[in-house]
């Protein structure tokens, strides 16, 4: 079994160090938001939808995503700061499942697809991706008879390119992930650390089992991660990503570097 205990007061001391750290980002991330973002009349999107998201690079705009909704359909245009549309996504879906994307650049009508195909059960079997009608990559996904997911085959082209596995403990919870090459050696893999159902911890290890490093994941109350850290093998911060709710809707995500300065964030509005 691959589940964390509770350490007493000096873990709790130190989650509520963590969480109090959060409460005071999440003042300032709101107070900068409010200066950066424009009100926006969302009447044109369904109740509780996103309508539009902020993108902010170092406290500067570079631009937002326009979403619509069509029948089965999300369509998301990324503008950039001056409102000029740099390219479209159309994402097509079959009843709850996701059926397909397509890319259009604005400048070079590039185009990029990707199709999706599921078995009776509802799980992913296949992702194919072309670039101007070209196979670029395909992923294959196999599962056990319990519907666990086991490998994972990544094609470049028709060539296999990389293997991944997953093991499972005896309550069922990935505890395993290993990357292999195509000539089956192993890349890297990583192990996954529990509380309660939440991954907590996931450490990493090279093909010679040297520990390469961790993320550390915070939950709020209501499960929805609040902040996922990356360390090196040195324990030192290499990248935090923190997310913020409002009534368990997604309005905010931020990237901090390892110096702990904000490099990107997105601002989410939905119509409320």
């Amino acid at each position: 079994m691959h589940k964390l205990k509770n350490h007493g007061v000096s873990g709790m001391t130190t989650l509520y160090s963590l969480w109090v750290y959060s409460f005071l980002f999440l003042i300032t991330l709101c107070s900068c938001a409010k200066d950066s973002v424009t009100a926006l009349d969302c009447s044109n999107t369904a109740y509780d939808q996103v309508c539009r998201t902020y993108i902010f690079e170092n406290e500067k705009s570079i631009g937002y995503i326009d979403h619509r909704y069509p029948d089965k359909q999300h369509v998301k245009s990324y503008n950039n700061n001056r409102g000029q549309t740099q390219k479209t996504v159309h994402v097509f879906f079959n009843h709850q499942n996701l059926k397909s994307q397509k890319i259009v650049s604005s400048l070079s009508q590039a185009s990029k697809t990707f199709s999706y195909s599921y078995n009776d059960a509802g799980k992913m079997l296949r992702i194919i991706k072309k670039n101007n009608g070209q196979l670029e990559k395909k992923t294959l996904f196999y599962y056990d008879s319990l519907l666990h997911l086991k490998s994972t085959e990544i094609f470049s082209g028709q060539q296999l390119d990389t293997l991944i596995t997953y093991e499972y403990d005896n309550s069922g919870d990935l505890w395993r992930k290993t990357y292999y090459n195509a000539d089956s050696a192993t890349i890297k893999y990583a192990i996954f650390q529990y509380f309660t159902n939440d991954v907590v911890k996931i450490s990493t290890y090279n093909s010679k089992n040297v520990f390469t490093g961790y993320t550390l994941n915070l939950y709020n109350t209501y499960g929805l991660i609040k902040s996922a850290a990356t360390y090196d093998h040195n324990e030192d911060l290499v990248t935090k990503v923190e997310y913020f709710y409002d009534s368990g809707r997604l309005i905010e995500k931020s990237v901090y570097d390892r110096h702990h300065q904000r490099i990107r964030h997105k601002v989410l509005l939905y119509n409320d």
